[in-house]
C-alpha cells in the first residue's frame, strides 16, 4: 500500500541515476571487440570477475526477495540451501570448468547448444536443445520479473507497466552494447552492490532482533515449533528432501548454459585461474548465508506479512535511513537486472548462432550473425513484456527452481557424459536430454515422490544419464576425427 512508499525520492533517484551511468560507462569501455558475433557472444574475460558475473547471475532477485521469502515461511529447515550452495558450486567447477574450457575452446563453438551440435555432429540436438533452453529461461526471466514488481509497487507504488517497460529497456541497452563483456563486467558490478547489500540488511535485521540466535529461536518457536526443528516432517525440506537438494542444484547448475559459458569464457585453461574462480565464488556464496538469516529474523520482526517475499523490502524500509534505502532499492534492481542480462543474452547468443548461422543461413557473415542477435534481444524482450503483463507467478523462487532444473536437463546428460566418455553417441545424447525434461515433467506433475521437487529433479537425471549410457552402448560410435579435433588443446592443457 501506499504507507510503505519511500519518503523522500530524491535519494533513490540519484543512486538510481549513479547506477544507470556507471553501468552504461563500463558497458562502453569494455565493448571493444563485440562488433562480430565472437566477441558478441563470448568474450574472453578474467576469472574473478566471471566468478561475481555466475554468482549475481545464479542468485539475482531470488535470493533477495524468494529465498528469504521461503526462510519467512519454513524456517530453519530451509537453511540447508544456503548451507548446502557453495559447496555444490565447487563440484560444479571442478567436474565441468576445465574440460569444457579445453573442449568447447578446440571446437571454437560458441554456446553450449553449438558445442553439444559440434561434439556429437547433431543438428537436432543443437536445436533443440536450443529451443529448450530458451523456452526455460523465458520462465526465469518472467520470474525476475515479478520481483522487480514486487520490489517497487512495495516501495514506490510504481504502476506494473511503468516498471516492466524501464526494465527492459535497460536490459536491451545494456546487452547490445558489448553483449557478453558489458554482460559480465556490469554483473561484476551488480555482484559487489549485492554482497555489501547482504552485509548491510543482515547487521540492521540482526541488530534490530537484538543480536541473539537463542532470542530469535525461542519467539520463532512460539509463531509456529516446526519452524525451529532441523527438518521438516514431510514436504521439501525432510531429511530425505534436504539429502537430495543439493544434487538437484548441481543438476540445475552443472550443464546450464547460461552458467557454463561464464567457464567457456575464461581467459586461460591454467589451474591457477580455476582456483581464483573458485575461490572468489564460494566467498561470495558464502555472504548469501546472510540474506536467508535476515529472513528468519524477519519472521520474528514481522510475523504478519500478506506477501512472503517482500520481508527484505520491508526490513529495509523500517530498519534503514532513506539513502539506506535507495540503495537497497537499487541494489535489487542490479540482482534482478544481472539475472535478466545474462538470460537475454543467452537466449540471443543461441538463437543467432545455433539457429540462424548454423541452420538457416550458414553462408551468414560475422557481423550479419551479431545484427540478428541484437533483434533477437528485442524480440526476446517483448515476449517476456506480454507474458508478465498477463500472467503473474506466485513463488517467486519456486518458478526459478523449475525453470533452472528443466533447462539444467536439457543439456546435463549429452554434456556431462559426453565430456568424460568418449563411447556416449549422437542416439545416446539426444535421448538423455530428450528422457531427462520429459521425466522431469512426468513425474513432476504426475505427483511422484509425494511431489518432492528435489527428489523428482535429481531423479529425472539420474534417469538421463542411464539412458544416455545404455543407448550409447547400442548405438555407432562416434567419427574419432570429431573427437579429436574436439581434443585438439589437450596436448598443452
Amino acid at each position: 500500500g501506499s504507507e510503505m512508499c519511500i519518503r523522500d525520492r530524491g535519494w533513490f533517484i540519484a543512486a538510481f541515476a549513479a547506477y544507470f551511468i556507471i553501468n552504461i560507462v563500463v558497458s562502453l569501455r569494455v565493448s571493444k571487440g563485440t562488433s562480430g558475433i565472437s566477441g558478441f557472444a563470448l568474450g574472453q574475460v578474467g576469472p574473478v570477475v566471471l566468478a561475481f558475473s555466475f554468482f549475481a547471475t545464479r542468485l539475482s532477485a531470488s535470493v533477495y526477495l524468494g529465498e528469504p521469502g521461503i526462510m519467512w515461511t519454513s524456517g530453519w529447515p530451509y537453511s540447508w540451501i544456503g548451507i548446502l550452495n557453495a559447496a555444490f558450486w565447487t563440484a560444479t567447477i571442478i567436474i565441468v570448468a576445465r574440460r569444457m574450457r579445453t573442449y568447447s575452446g578446440a571446437l571454437g563453438a560458441l554456446t553450449v547448444p553449438d558445442f553439444l551440435g559440434q561434439r556429437y555432429d547433431s543438428n537436432f540436438l543443437r536445436i533443440w536443445t536450443c529451443i529448450g533452453c530458451t523456452i526455460f529461461y523465458i520462465l526465469l526471466i518472467v520470474s525476475q520479473y515479478k520481483g522487480a514488481i514486487a520490489l517497487f509497487s512495495t516501495l514506490f507504488g510504481m504502476d506494473k507497466t511503468v516498471i516492466i517497460v524501464a526494465f527492459s529497456l535497460f536490459a536491451i541497452i545494456l546487452v547490445n552494447i558489448g553483449g557478453f563483456k558489458s554482460v559480465a563486467w556490469t554483473d561484476f558490478l551488480q555482484g559487489i552492490l549485492m554482497v555489501i547489500i547482504a552485509v548491510v540488511i543482515f547487521i540492521a535485521a540482526f541488530k534490530a532482533v537484538g543480536w541473539s540466535f537463542a532470542d530469535v529461536n525461542t519467539q520463532l518457536s512460539a509463531i509456529d515449533p516446526n519452524l525451529v526443528q532441523p527438518f521438516n516432517e514431510s514436504g521439501l525440506y525432510s531429511l530425505s528432501g534436504v539429502i537430495a537438494m543439493p544434487f538437484y542444484l548441481f543438476v540445475s547448475l552443472v550443464a546450464n548454459p547460461y552458467c557454463t559459458i561464464r567457464l567457456m569464457a575464461m581467459t586461460d585453461v591454467g589451474r591457477k585461474s580455476f582456483k581464483k574462480f573458485g575461490l572468489t565464488l564460494i566467498s561470495v556464496g558464502m555472504i548469501c548465508m546472510l540474506m536467508y538469516m535476515s529472513g528468519l529474523f524477519g519472521r520474528v520482526l514481522y510475523p504478519n506479512l500478506a506477501d512472503a517475499d517482500s520481508v527484505i523490502p520491508t526490513i529495509a524500509q523500517n530498519l534503514l535511513p532513506e539513502w539506506g534505502l535507495a540503495i537497497v532499492a537499487v541494489g535489487l534492481f542490479a540482482s534482478m537486472m544481472a539475472c535478466v542480462d545474462s538470460m537475454i543474452h543467452c537466449i540471443s547468443a543461441m538463437l543467432s548462432v545455433d539457429i540462424y548461422k548454423r541452420t538457416l543461413k550458414k553462408d551468414a557473415t560475422d557481423q550479419q550473425v551479431a545484427k540478428a542477435a541484437r533483434y533477437i534481444t528485442f524480440a526476446v524482450v517483448a515476449i517476456v513484456l506480454v507474458i508478465t503483463l498477463f500472467y503473474t507467478p506466485k513463488l517467486l523462487a519456486m518458478l526459478g527452481m523449475i525453470a533452472g532444473a528443466g533447462s539444467g536437463l536439457v543439456t546435463l546428460a549429452p554434456m556431462l557424459v559426453g565430456l568424460y566418455w568418449e563411447r556416449t553417441t549422437k542416439a545416446g545424447a539426444i535421448t538423455g536430454s530428450l528422457t531427462g525434461v520429459l521425466s522431469f515433467a512426468l513425474f513432476y506433475f504426475g505427483g511422484f515422490f509425494n511431489g518432492n521437487l528435489w527428489i523428482v529433479g535429481v531423479a529425472a537425471a539420474v534417469l538421463a544419464v542411464i539412458v544416455t549410457v545404455a543407448v550409447s552402448l547400442f548405438t555407432k560410435p562416434m567419427d574419432p576425427a570429431v573427437l579429436n579435433r574436439m581434443k585438439g588443446l589437450k596436448a598443452e592443457g
